[in-house]
Order: structure tokens, then C-alpha cells, then sequence
């Protein structure tokens, strides 16, 4: 394991409601196994670039899909290895998204 998963820690329970059906705790259970290295993936590419997008992301990463990269943006900023600069940018329809950077 390396240093960027062993300070990331998926919770099924975070990515869940009660309310949800039976599928969706079945995907969070899935991704249990996958989400800290797709976690270290985005933050890696994160560090690469300096700073950018989920859209951005998603267009160096095709192995992930936008989707997933932006639960992984999410993941990583509650696990504070990463952080919004400030600015935005726009995705594919036009709207904005915010821009983070790696701590």
C-alpha cells in the first residue's frame, strides 16, 4: 500500500443513505477495493498537473471515468490531501466546476 492509500480510508457507509437501494451499497462495497487507488491515480496526475478540473482529469485518465473522478476529488478533499484553488473552469456542458490543487 502506498503512502497516498494508506492516508485515504473509503467508508461504505460515507457514500451511502440508508434510504438507497440495495445497488448502490452493493457499487459502494465494490468500490471499496478500487477507490484508494483510484484515489492515488487522481492524485498523482493531480500533482502532475499542478492544478485542473474533474474535466481536465478525466481527459489525461480515460481508464476512469469522470464520474468516479470527481467521487475521488471528493474523497481526497475530506481526507485533506487536496484543496480548491479558488478558480473555476468549465466541463463539457458549459458550466462551471471548481479547480483544486494537491496539498
Amino acid at each position: 500500500m502506498s503512502a497516498t492509500q494508506a492516508c485515504f480510508t473509503f467508508r461504505v457507509k460515507k457514500h451511502t443513505h440508508r434510504q438507497d437501494p440495495e445497488t448502490a451499497w452493493q457499487a459502494a462495497i465494490a468500490a471499496k477495493d478500487t477507490a484508494p487507488d483510484h484515489a492515488a491515480q487522481v492524485l498523482a496526475c493531480l500533482r502532475r498537473k499542478g492544478q485542473a478540473t474533474a474535466t481536465e482529469l478525466d481527459a489525461a485518465m480515460p481508464d476512469l471515468d469522470l464520474y468516479e473522478i470527481r467521487r475521488r476529488l471528493s474523497d481526497l478533499k475530506d481526507a485533506g490531501r487536496i484543496e480548491p484553488t479558488g478558480k473555476h473552469g468549465l466541463t463539457t456542458k458549459g458550466r462551471r466546476e471548481l479547480e483544486y490543487a494537491a496539498r
